[in-house]
């Protein structure tokens, strides 16, 4: 049996997420929630399969995983006994750079 592992989350990944949902939930609520209520279901699966979303292109660095919720990013680290949320992007920013991790 898989045993999920717990999320971190970073204070930045956090911030960026709040605000990109609340800009969204200024002209559409519904549509804030259902992503917000996606954004945490694909987690919820990655915490049994971290492994399954696809690497971050730029990084290189196979622990560094990515979800893709159009328009956002929410970008992780697998680490042995969690997983590290370190940043949520909107997907049609530059590509990360060294060191915006």
């Amino acid at each position: 049996m898989v045993t999920p592992r717990p999320l971190r989350w970073t204070r930045k990944a956090l911030d960026d997420l709040d605000e990109e949902l609340g800009y969204i939930a200024q002209f559409n609520p519904g549509a804030a929630h259902r992503l917000r209520v996606s954004i945490l279901k694909a987690l919820g699966l990655a915490r049994s399969f971290p492994r399954t979303p696809r690497m971050v292109p730029e990084e290189g660095d196979p622990a560094v995983r990515e979800i893709l919720r159009a328009p956002l990013r929410i970008i992780f680290e697998v680490h042995p006994r969690e997983l590290r949320i370190l940043a949520v992007r909107r997907m049609e920013r530059a590509p990360l750079e060294p060191g915006d991790l």
